[in-house]
């Protein structure tokens, strides 16, 4: 029973702590035939503090809005993973170990122009989208998107 236990409360530690941060989110503006979409989503991953690595490859996404619901693993060839810090730049090797690595996650939307994508509209002006990312031990960080009501001209990126 106590073993069971331990392993019970490790198990919930490693929910609560094993998670990421999202540093910041924007989107691009990519199909010149409508400048009023968001086409991709682009999320700057840290680990939350006092968090075990996290291999962004075993992350699931859950994207949950207007355009319905969509979960897939961040290992999905509409999703791209950019180091910015910290993280080699190997497929496989995609794991923020310390607190100071940094990872871009791109979100490819569909509609893209000349690209794979997730299966998920791309966003229009004044939409809102959840999105759940959820590490390999379980822990979850959630994330609301808001698209400005309008854009700029000419505006090729919105922080969201």
């Amino acid at each position: 029973m106590q073993t069971q236990a331990e392993a019970t409360g490790e198990e919930s530690t490693d929910q609560v702590s094993d998670r990421l941060d999202i540093v910041s989110v924007s989107g691009d503006v990519d199909d010149p035939d409508d400048p009023t979409q968001i086409n991709n989503i682009s999320m700057v991953t840290a680990t939350a503090p006092g968090s075990d690595p996290v291999d962004l490859n075993q992350t699931t996404a859950q994207f949950i809005g207007e355009g319905g619901e969509e979960m897939f693993n961040l290992s999905h060839e509409g999703v791209f993973i950019n180091s910015i810090q910290g993280v080699t730049d190997e497929p496989d090797n995609n794991v923020l170990t310390e607190s100071s690595d940094r990872a871009e996650v791109v979100f490819e939307l569909d509609g893209a122009p000349g690209s794979y994508d997730i299966g998920y509209e791309a966003l229009d002006e004044s939409e809102r989208l959840t999105v759940i990312l959820t590490t390999d031990a379980g822990a979850s960080t959630e994330q609301e998107i808001r698209v400005p009501s309008t854009f700029i001209e000419d505006e090729e990126s919105v922080r969201l």
